[in-house]
């Protein structure tokens, strides 16, 4: 990869380019660019073309911005854009609420992704969520207050009950499977990747957070193989947190976005690591309005095992009861990258070490 396009000015050249704007194929000229985001890996622009219409560019770091010296493999590219493509044409998901972006343009050798834009307007599952959030002018118009909260509360029921219907046709319905789609979705750059978090910054963050009497028992008979066991494993997203969905209240419709972890992985992945973070959104009332990360987690039990009083880490696989203080002390280790307002990130520690060994 020649050069990192980390700034609006470097995307703007490469489309205005002959050869950038030859091999995108469009017809229209991009005339402007705008940042969505940085994230921790990837870089996020929305490209604005002389009609006004928009799309959504992203292109791959090969590090992690939260540590710099981390190298993080460019090549997940690959895995996303199979993953947009193989998905966009699946029949059974024409049905669900939840929706991908439909692929436009892929450069396999700058590791670019042109795709379909979700819209401005839209707001992130984490936004939602947040303590400060207000409806859209246009929702709130002549509602009071019970109004307003109402609709919220039915978008929050309505997120759990499509995060279920999707992860259920994910897993049964989608034509990717570990026998057929080894190549890509094996996703080695991930694998490699957490690999190398599990040796070196998960001893240093046990240091650092003066955890080593506690985590001993949890590494106890751990050989330092990250991977599931071979056999009852199935395709996931594989980095399903709040961030990585945009809700349009107005349609009621959500989009999944961020495939480049997509992998075969055990059943309950998507699921545990969403309520991973609602979990700790509760706990953050600094950010997040707590009462809404408790009521989405309680219907996510209710839809997946009939009751809002279960517990997910309970349901979930020894392998997912073991990592899960793990990812708890990996996000408390970068809390400041993600704006949460933590004050104590040890004692969160602490509480997810004590549920995990929950029987």
């Amino acid at each position: 990869m020649a050069i990192t396009l980390d700034d609006c000015e470097k995307v703007l050249n490469y489309m205005s380019s002959d050869e950038g704007h030859k091999k995108c194929g469009f017809e229209l000229k991009v005339v402007d660019v705008e940042k969505v985001s940085g994230g921790l890996a990837n870089y996020v622009y929305r490209l604005v073309f002389e009609d006004k219409s928009t799309a959504i560019f992203k292109h791959y770091s090969n590090q992690l911005k939260a540590i710099s010296e981390a190298q993080f493999s460019p090549k997940r590219y690959f895995i996303e854009k199979s993953a947009l493509k193989i998905l966009g044409e699946e029949e059974s998901l024409k049905e669900c609420r939840i929706s991908t972006p439909k692929l436009l343009y892929a450069d396999d050798d700058m590791y670019i992704i042109i795709m379909q834009d979700c819209g401005r307007s839209l707001v992130t599952l984490s936004d939602f969520l947040k303590k400060d959030y207000e409806l859209p002018e246009s929702m709130r118009n002549g509602k009071s207050n019970e109004e307003q909260n109402q609709l919220i509360d039915d978008m929050i029921d309505l997120t759990a009950k499509e995060i279920r219907n999707f992860l259920i046709k994910l897993a049964t319905e989608v034509s990717i499977r570990p026998e057929t789609h080894q190549d890509p979705f094996s996703n080695e750059p991930f694998w490699d990747g957490a690999t190398h978090a599990f040796g070196t910054w998960l001893p240093a963050m046990i240091k650092g957070f003066e955890l080593e009497k506690e985590f001993d028992q949890i590494m106890t008979g751990f050989d330092g193989n990250i991977r599931p066991p071979p056999g009852d494993l199935q395709f996931v997203h594989g980095d399903f947190w709040p961030n990585s969905m945009l809700l349009d209240l107005e349609k009621r419709t959500i989009w999944l976005l961020d495939w480049e972890m997509s992998r075969f992985d055990t059943k309950s992945k998507d699921l545990s690591q969403m309520c991973m973070f609602l979990w700790i959104f509760k706990r953050t009332p600094a950010v997040f309005d707590t009462a809404r990360s408790a009521r989405l987690l309680k219907r996510l039990h209710l839809e997946y095992y009939g009751d809002e009083n279960a517990d997910w880490l309970e349901k979930s696989e020894p392998l997912v009861k073991r990592f899960f203080p793990i990812g708890v002390m990996f996000l408390m280790a970068w809390k400041d990258q993600f704006g949460w307002d933590l004050k104590n990130p040890r004692e969160n520690i602490l509480e997810a070490i004590v549920k995990s060994q929950t029987p």
